[in-house]
């Protein structure tokens, strides 16, 4: 979001961002409808390619072909987490550019006091829950108002819970050709249980 460059990850100890435009946010909250709506549509395309490729692997008899489809089924379900993870950042980015057009249509006076409570500190926090994929856009949202409401106390409550660890072992080409052996002899009733099978 070039917003949030430019205002919220600037330098420690730079000059003073120049005080936002209520139109230059509205111009990037169009842009980032945009960008959610092809996110979202990439994810319904990747969603029914990786359910494709797991319904043709079951059917496949041959052990090469299934090895070529496992692992073009791995590929496509490690898109889809990174597509889902990046739609999630884009909800909360347009959650984050709504909530600052409101304070700054709220507050058109000089000494804009939207700008005096992103300091440093609260900035780097906010940009933190951005990227923590741990953090929904309902916990964003009760940061932000936190934030600009001025509760600064706020900031450090309900933080998400540990992160999973990160050493879990992915799913891998025999993973899912054993999924597709248990297929062979009905041991695995529909798709979903073959995603949950081969989730961490």
């Amino acid at each position: 979001m070039a917003i949030w460059d430019r205002w919220i990850r600037r330098k420690p100890r730079a000059k003073e961002a120049p005080p936002l435009d209520v139109a230059e946010v509205k111009r990037e909250e169009k842009r980032m409808e945009i960008r959610e709506a092809q996110l979202a549509a990439e994810h319904t395309k990747l969603e029914r390619e990786r359910e494709r490729l797991f319904k043709e692997g079951a059917a496949e008899k041959a052990e090469p072909r299934r090895r070529t489809l496992a692992r073009k089924l791995l590929e496509t379900a490690r898109r889809l987490r990174r597509c889902s993870q990046d739609h999630r950042r884009a909800c909360k980015e347009a959650l984050a550019l709504a909530r600052i057009r409101t304070v700054l249509e709220q507050a058109r006076t000089p000494g804009n006091p939207l700008l005096e409570r992103f300091d440093e500190v609260a900035a780097l926090r906010m940009d933190g829950l951005l990227i923590d994929d741990r953090v929904t856009e309902e916990m964003y949202q009760e940061k932000l108002d936190a934030l600009l409401g001025g509760r600064r106390e706020a900031l450090a409550a309900a933080d998400p819970a540990p992160a999973p660890d990160p050493a879990a072992p992915a799913a891998t080409e025999e993973d899912v050709l054993e999924l597709w052996k248990k297929a062979d002899a009905g041991d695995l009733p529909d798709f979903e249980d073959g995603m949950r099978a081969l989730s961490p």
